[in-house]
């Protein structure tokens, strides 16, 4: 039997795959990347493309509350928002790796890469999802800029 290609989104010892993204047109997300991958775009190409879609995500201009620090001031990301940066953990800590010729990965690896995807109740954490968005992102601009940097086109 052969092989499917996957990506997956592993975060914090839990993997958060394509399958379990909870949105709508989640078909089609899954038929982009088929689609994606049977141009013969590598999986390791799709995944650095959806790790630069969260560090986009991350970089845009945050509304949260401001906060005055010794190193300067420092505005936080706003519920629904994707998390700003302040130190760079985070950022820094988003790394992809293929796993073969079908396979790649995108790992985010700090202790808060849950909380701040879902929120957190018990800390009275909104949501401020990264990477479903970002994975969502990849999959509507489709082949068109993966692995070759032509114009983006929406699926």
């Amino acid at each position: 039997m052969a092989e499917t290609p996957t990506i997956r989104i592993v975060a914090d010892g839990t993997t958060i795959g394509i399958d379990d993204v909870q949105f709508k047109f989640i078909k089609r997300i899954k038929s982009a990347f088929t689609g994606i991958i049977a141009q013969n775009i590598k999986p390791i190409d799709i995944a650095n493309e959806i790790k630069g879609d969260i560090q986009s995500l991350m970089r845009l201009p945050k509304t949260g509350r401001i906060y005055y620090r010794k190193k300067g001031v420092h505005q936080a990301s706003a519920p629904g928002e994707a998390p700003a940066i302040e130190e760079g953990t985070l950022y820094d800590s988003i790394k992809t790796q293929s796993k073969g010729p079908l396979k790649a990965s995108v790992t985010v690896r700090t202790p808060y890469v849950l909380a701040l995807e879902f929120g957190n109740s018990r800390k009275n954490l909104a949501p401020r999802p990264y990477v479903r968005p970002a994975i969502i992102e990849t999959a509507r601009k489709g082949a068109g800029i993966l692995a070759s940097g032509r114009a983006r086109e929406p699926f």
